[in-house]
């Protein structure tokens, strides 16, 4: 195993690219109209993009745009190889015709032909427009320029380029993905964005922000056998599956330790994974619980810093269980049918069971132990659409939904529960300049009292093109 520290990707080839134009999310909403749209003040457009939120826990929280069809659309008109004269509609029509025949990938459907490299072409220019930006309160920012570098990092049994930009945030160096979306590992930035961290199939690197260097954390051995030692007696197991060293990393409650599973400890159980934690301080990896034929789902943290997790026995029968850091577990006794959890924060869970056509949420303080203390519950008719990234707000004032009025139907809707007074306000109307194509594709807490909604809207053309809107629940 090769270890950062001495490697060749201790020195990236680099280069400055600017990521976007200078003009800001905010000025960009003349193009919508720069009101906060007439009959619903609530509503205040934010940008032409599709802003995604990564690392919502980070101190100033990072704004990405994801790349919409246009933009692909857009880079391909771009990389048209215009001197070469296009095929005649009667060719077209020919191969059309024979149903032993198909276009070439690098002809487009009015006939006109593609530089050799296109691919690599097209996805170079739509990377470059990826861009992050900052947010604060509901203000979001321009977006900043990235130094961009790369790295080759040998991930399992074959080698991978690893793109990266560093950024500048009031005065400091973050390291992010170049795109977070289409990025071979996972990557994990600390709080005050001075340190991120990427987890490959074989290991585990810190990156500092300082060198821009990779320095490998995790051992390239345990229990003395190596990544491909212990991969081999997996694929013996199962021929589909394999070593899972480190995944599903995320940060413990207090941001000391991460927390990732594994097989490693025993690779002949392919469909069981230990909880494992990494101390960032000490640099000692721990295993927290293992239950043969078990794999753990952290939800989320109670009060006190123990773990909410779905707990999936044999690929199939889930569980909701307390797992302290110390490895004790304790089962929660969900009500009715539900399976696993909506969200968790702070000790706060909420889960859906389902009477009739209609659901029922749950929302209930947990205990270390295991133990629901009911906070309220709220009856809709219809469904939900859960995406991931709604539920409780930062302070827990706030429950948000994706509710889908029936299951037969597209639309998308948003209730937002009220956690002081129960009140339940519902979004399903929007901006008068708004296309009435308009739905509701995700949401998230861009801070206690607003939300980051993205909509969905046809074109002239039929084709969906993404917006995204900041919907405040207070005028303050």
């Amino acid at each position: 195993m090769t270890t950062s520290g001495s490697s060749d990707m201790d020195h990236p080839e680099e280069k400055v690219q600017t990521v976007v134009g200078s003009e800001s999310v905010e000025d960009s909403s003349l193009a919508k109209g720069n009101e906060e749209t007439a009959g619903n003040g609530n509503w205040s457009f934010a940008s032409e993009e599709h802003l995604q939120m990564h690392w919502p826990y980070m101190a100033i929280p990072l704004l990405v745009n994801e790349p919409q069809d246009r933009d692909y659309a857009a880079a391909l008109e771009a990389v048209v190889d215009d001197a070469a004269a296009p095929m005649s509609k009667e060719e077209i029509e020919k191969i059309k015709a024979d149903p032993n025949a198909s276009m070439v990938d690098n002809v487009l459907p009015d006939g006109r032909y593609l530089q050799d490299n296109w691919v690599e072409l097209q996805n170079e220019m739509v990377e470059a427009s990826i861009a992050i930006r900052t947010t604060e309160g509901t203000s979001i920012g321009n977006s900043l320029p990235g130094r961009r570098f790369e790295r080759t990092i040998a991930m399992g049994n074959r080698d991978a380029l690893i793109k990266l930009q560093e950024v500048e945030v009031e005065g400091r160096l973050i390291i992010a993905p170049q795109n977070p979306n289409q990025f071979p590992g996972e990557f994990i930035i600390s709080p005050d964005g001075m340190q991120s961290y990427l987890a490959v199939d074989n290991a585990l690197y810190a990156i500092h922000s300082d060198d821009k260097q990779l320095r490998r954390l995790s051992s390239d051995t345990y229990n003395g056998k190596t990544y491909e030692q212990l991969n081999e007696l997996a694929l013996k197991q199962s021929p589909h599956s394999g070593l899972v060293w480190n995944a599903g990393v995320i940060w413990n409650r207090d941001y000391t330790k991460l927390i990732y599973h594994s097989n490693k400890h025993n690779p002949n159980d392919t469909t069981g994974m230990a909880l494992f934690a990494y101390d960032i301080k000490s640099g000692a990896e721990e295993l927290i619980t293992y239950t043969p034929g078990a794999d753990y789902m952290i939800n989320g943290w109670t009060a006190a810093g123990s773990m909410i997790c779905t707990k999936v026995m044999h690929g199939s029968h889930l569980t909701t269980v307390v797992v302290t850091m110390d490895g004790e577990e304790f089962e929660v006794k969900l009500e009715g049918d539900a399976k696993q959890l909506y969200d968790a924060r702070d000790g706060v869970i909420a889960y859906a069971t389902h009477e009739g056509k209609g659901v029922t949420f749950h929302i209930a303080k947990l205990s270390e132990s295991g133990h629901m203390q009911k906070i309220t519950s709220i009856t809709l008719e219809g469904g939900y659409r859960q995406q991931g990234s709604e539920g409780f707000s930062q302070g827990l004032k706030y429950f948000s939904i994706l509710y889908a009025p029936d299951d037969k139907s597209f639309k998308r809707e948003v209730k937002v529960v009220d956690l002081d007074t129960n009140e339940i306000i519902d979004i399903h109307t929007f901006p008068e300049n708004v296309h009435s194509s308009a739905n509701i594709i995700s949401v998230s807490w861009l801070r206690n009292d607003a939300l980051l909604i993205i909509l969905s809207e046809d074109d002239a053309s039929g084709a969906k093109q993404l917006s995204s809107w900041i919907y405040r629940l207070s005028k303050d």
